[in-house]
Formats: structure tokens, sequence, C-alpha cells
């Protein structure tokens, strides 16, 4: 298992879908991101946590804010 940070997995994610990199902004709350993003991270954790590349305690504390 790899050990990313919050930071890092919020990295991967933006550089992994550009159609929400007008939303990136530092500050922002999680509730401040479109539905869209919301969903695609969701399952962007997901996917990183079935996959093993981060931990049970990350998948369930990991939001965009």
């Amino acid at each position: 298992m790899k050990n990313l940070t919050k930071t890092e997995v919020r990295e991967l994610f933006f550089a992994t879908h550009p159609q929400f990199k007008d939303e990136k902004k530092r500050g922002k709350t999680h509730n401040e991101y479109s539905t869209d993003c919301r969903t695609s991270f969701s399952i962007f954790i997901d996917t990183l946590h079935r996959n093993e590349e981060i931990s049970d305690k990350q998948a369930d504390s990991l939001i965009l804010g």
C-alpha cells in the first residue's frame, strides 16, 4: 500500500480529472464543489481504496475541501 498524503490524493484527482481544474481552489469546502466533482472524487477515492493505494482510514476521511 502506498502512503499518499491527503494533498497528494487531491493533486492526483485533479491531474486525472482535468474537467474540474477550474473548480480547484484553496479554502473551498467540500460542499462548495459541484455535484459532479464531488461524485467523481468519491468514485476516485473508492477506486484507490479497492486497489489498496490508500488505507481504510484515508478512504473514510478524505474530502475535497
